[in-house]
């Protein structure tokens, strides 16, 4: 009778092996995607007690060890599509902790990087920049190029996020120039398309859509569901911001295929929320207003506090336009409400504006 622990480590192992089987898949590209996913689907359960049980008892055996290392990087596709950020980090501590233990350092500068996206993207930006600067170093020590490109093209979102975008611009040029060197269509796509949202922050939506056209271009040659479906989001940001409404619609309505094929709840639920807002600018009121609704009912399911807040305002809006104003106030106090609860600055402002509306509506 084998031990609990070798029982254990074997089922661990089984499913680190089928997490790996369901990345591949997923990286094929075209509709091995979905397939990929599906066996994810299938099997998370299994995925995550192997990862659990390999976390808990690193301690035992080299064995097991090297096993937790490896986990993350085994799904790291479809755990960036699956995990909550939270999740991913719990995950990536325990892989980092591992592969720092055992010496493997190209591993410790992968996770360093992973890290640093879920730390960017719960907005804990100190963190994220601490990990991304350890992951660059350790890409420079290691003559690794495309990790050292990779890494300029997360520090460039970050800067992008808070808003420095000159320093964001010199990460995705000189992310450029690596992928140029390496003839890597992944990192040039990614470069170009956060290239082209600076450009797009910058009030230059034309050059932005040329960025964005290439970018989809290099996504469709990898066969990259998610990143095509992100390159056709900005294009469609950019049309809308060149009053070309239908055609940003075009776009936007094929991201939304995509997102659904992969069920993609989240970039579902802002693709949603994109759609809401232009059907609104072409007068469609009753169609925006279905949007908004599935919009909110989606961030809810996902516990999207930011976008059901944006979208609980921005339906009030709507529905104040339209003539229904009671149910439009109650609209924007909902996202009063949850940006109050979720410790969002920005409920001050909303709640003058709304104060300013009532009395304006109200004199009138």
């Amino acid at each position: 009778m084998p031990s609990r622990h070798k029982a254990s480590l074997k089922h661990a192992r089984y499913y680190a092996e089928l997490l790996l089987q369901a990345d591949q898949l997923y990286q094929r590209g075209g509709d091995t995607t979905v397939v990929g996913l599906r066996l994810f689907d299938e099997n998370w359960l299994n995925i995550q007690m192997g990862q659990f049980y390999v976390s808990s008892n690193t301690s035992l055996d080299e064995s097991t060890s090297q096993l937790c290392a490896e986990y993350p990087e085994r799904g790291a596709f479809c755990l960036f599509l699956r995990q909550s950020p939270e999740q991913q980090i719990q995950w990536l501590l325990a892989s980092l902790a591992s592969a720092q233990r055992l010496g493997y350092k190209s591993a410790v500068g992968s996770v360093l990087g992973k890290l640093g996206v879920a730390y960017m993207t719960i907005e804990k930006y100190d963190q994220a920049f601490t990990r991304f600067t350890q992951r660059l170093e350790i890409a420079r020590q290691m003559n690794d190029a495309e990790g050292f490109a990779e890494g300029l093209c997360n520090l460039g979102i970050m800067y992008d996020k808070i808003d420095d975008l000159e320093n964001a611009c010199t990460c995705y040029e000189s992310a450029l120039e690596y992928a140029k060197q390496l003839e890597s269509p992944k990192i040039m796509g990614v470069a170009l398309g956060n290239l082209g949202l600076v450009y797009l922050k910058q009030d230059d939506p034309t050059k932005a859509q040329d960025l964005f056209e290439r970018h989809l271009a290099y996504t469709r040659q990898a066969g990259d569901q998610w990143a095509e479906g992100n390159a056709l989001i900005n294009l469609g940001l950019a049309l809308k911001k060149q009053n070309k409404l239908e055609d940003a619609t075009e776009y936007l309505s094929a991201a939304l295929k995509i997102n659904r094929s992969l069920s993609d709840r989240q970039t579902e639920g802002v693709t949603i929320g994109h759609l809401a807002s232009i059907y609104a600018r072409l007068g469609d009121f009753s169609q925006s207003t279905e949007l908004y609704q599935q919009r909110i009912q989606l961030a809810r399911e996902t516990n999207d506090l930011h976008g059901e807040a944006i979208a609980c305002w921005n339906l009030g809006e709507l529905l104040f336009k339209k003539g229904s104003h009671q149910q439009g106030f109650e609209y924007m106090e909902k996202c009063i409400k949850i940006e109050c609860g979720a410790g969002d600055p920005a409920w001050e402002d909303d709640l003058k504006t709304l104060e300013a509306l009532k009395k304006k509506f109200f004199l009138e």
